[in-house]
């Protein structure tokens, strides 16, 4: 195994709004040094994710919906591919490994180091979640699926459910549009708590990394994601969503709705090698045990739940779960035999298999 986690390092060109940054550094990093500058690039919700692994398989975040995903941010890189060489892509210089890099995860190569395009923005949004008790979860939800559809690309807005339920916010637009913008909430009435208010985009990129499973100090648990896109949301998929598995003892179960569409909806399906651009929503239920229990009567639980629930969704998000390789070369739709071509040409034997495997011809 190769580690990159000690080669960091951000390197922020403020008039060229670019940021050059080391194969190994963290989301937190990147967020840091460009905001330093008044400057962001969209990037994932919590900061201590690989910005290498987030960027190859497509990078949702507070600012894809207005900016694109983190890899259509991607206007350059250096690899270095299985034969040894390194080979820096762009548009213009090895553009067909450029293309395959932005959607087709690790299976090219080391991505030692990426060129983001950076936009000016505040240094202060509007974020946070209003919070309600569970047994108003698909009085929420409805809500949710509405709100968030009819959004604008400012505004990113997640779905959260577990022992309460939730809507967490970030607005990164005018701040003098946030009430006009968050206004609909009020229609939810009184929740338990509302802690939405202006607060640095910094801090609100690290709010969730107490709630990371990496980030837990609590016990060790086994766990299991499961995870699709939706094209919106419709009864049946509400309904599906909301009929979690039965209660067990030591068992916790939950579900994140990420928002997706905006500019990402923009860029067609062939752009880059991630083609779930009609994708509006991401839809990931996890559930956890203790370690001393039955993994079996869990899995099957999940296993159970998901099959009513994935026939309603579209694709999957590659980053959150492994799947047998032709599910997983399936998910890379019309855009597997470029990659396929492209995967014999610079990893012919496959020694980059360890991820969302394209299998070589040969």
């Amino acid at each position: 195994m190769i580690d990159l986690a000690q080669v960091r390092g951000v390197n922020v060109d403020p008039s060229a709004l670019t940021a050059n940054v080391a194969g190994g550094c963290l989301l937190g990093d990147v967020d840091h040094e460009a905001m330093s500058l008044g400057l962001v690039t969209p990037a994932g919700v919590v900061s201590h994710t690989g910005v290498g692994g987030l960027t190859l398989g497509a990078g949702f975040g507070r600012l894809q919906r207005r900016w694109g995903l983190t890899l259509d941010n991607v206007i350059g890189a250096e690899i270095v591919t299985a034969d040894g060489r390194l080979h820096r892509v762009s548009a213009d210089e090895n553009p067909d490994l450029y293309w395959a890099i932005r959607g087709g995860g690790g299976n090219f190569g080391i991505v030692t180091s990426f060129r983001f395009r950076l936009y000016p923005m505040q240094r202060e949004v509007v974020g946070g979640r209003v919070i309600f008790p569970i047994s108003r979860a698909r009085e929420v939800l409805d809500f949710y699926s509405n709100f968030s559809l009819q959004a604008p690309n400012e505004l990113y807005a997640d779905f959260l459910m577990g022992e309460r339920c939730a809507i967490d916010v970030c607005w990164s637009g005018d701040p003098r549009e946030s009430q006009r913008v968050l206004a609909p909430l009020a229609k939810l009435g009184t929740p338990l708590e509302n802690r939405i208010k202006t607060i640095a985009y910094l801090a609100i990129q690290k709010d969730r990394d107490r709630s990371d499973p990496q980030n837990r100090t609590e016990e060790r648990r086994e766990n299991i994601t499961r995870t699709g896109f939706s094209h919106g949301f419709d009864a049946g998929l509400v309904d599906a969503l909301l009929a979690a598995p039965a209660e067990s003892p030591g068992r916790r179960f939950g579900i994140l709705i990420q928002h997706a569409g905006g500019v990402m909806n923009q860029v067609a399906a062939d752009a880059t090698a991630f083609p779930h651009r009609r994708a509006t929503h991401v839809v990931s239920p996890t559930m956890s045990w203790p370690l001393s229990d039955d993994d079996a009567v869990h899995r099957r639980a999940m296993d159970e739940y998901w099959a009513k629930v994935e026939p309603l969704t579209d694709g999957y998000y590659a980053n959150l779960v492994d799947r047998e390789p032709a599910v997983v070369e399936n998910n890379y739709r019309g855009n597997l035999a470029r990659l396929r071509r492209i995967k014999d040409r610079y990893d012919p034997t496959n020694l980059f298999r360890l991820n969302a495997n394209i299998r070589p011809t040969a």
